[in-house]
């Protein structure tokens, strides 16, 4: 994950000690830390709704630098190829500058062509269903699992996580996929379909 020294998110914290276990371990390794994908954003169930509305986990206003999984896949496949001149590094992977999930909603909605909502979604609303994605027991999941969400929750209500995407240029070879290229890309399959 981007940025794994986090110690609030313990998912980050989490991966912390996986890394500083990488490090120590005499292995070569390379780490790859990726931020939020946007392949994740909800845009087919966007566009078959009658009037679209994203329903938001957290404030739709603060800002996340987001990774697209094809760029994050060369940058994989960059670091396989050449083995050897990545081993003892650590790269973040974003593809964009940080950006907030309503400009993001904005962006989608410019490209379709679409006027689409917002909708903050209650805390607690959104936390139970965050919960049932990782637990199905109907005792619900684990304390600790969902001490994680609710500050996960809250961090991104009020920090999001944000990157740079130089390194991923660096990496690639290119420049990143933006936002727009990226919806306009997944909005022409879906049309071809």
């Amino acid at each position: 994950v981007l940025h794994p020294q986090l110690r609030k998110l313990m998912n980050h914290d989490c991966k912390r000690y996986v890394e500083e276990y990488l490090i120590e371990s005499g292995l070569n390794y390379t780490i790859l830390q990726p931020s939020h994908f946007l392949d994740m954003f909800p845009v087919e169930t966007l566009l078959h709704q009658a009037e679209p509305v994203f329903r938001a986990n957290f404030n739709p206003d603060t800002a996340f630098s987001f990774t697209i999984l094809q760029d994050l896949a060369e940058a994989f496949a960059k670091v396989i190829e050449e083995r050897e001149r990545h081993y003892l590094a650590e790269y973040m992977i974003c593809s964009t500058r940080p950006t907030s999930y309503r400009d993001i909603v904005a962006t989608l909605g410019h490209v379709t062509g679409t006027h689409i909502g917002i909708v903050t979604q209650e805390f607690y609303e959104t936390a139970e269903r965050l919960q049932s994605l990782v637990s199905k027991d109907a005792g619900g999941c684990h304390h600790t699992t969902r001490d994680g969400i609710h500050r996960l929750q809250l961090y991104y209500d009020f920090y999001g996580i944000k990157g740079n995407p130089n390194v991923l240029e660096w990496l690639i070879g290119r420049k990143p996929m933006t936002v727009e290229e990226h919806f306009r890309k997944r909005v022409s399959i879906k049309e071809a379909d």
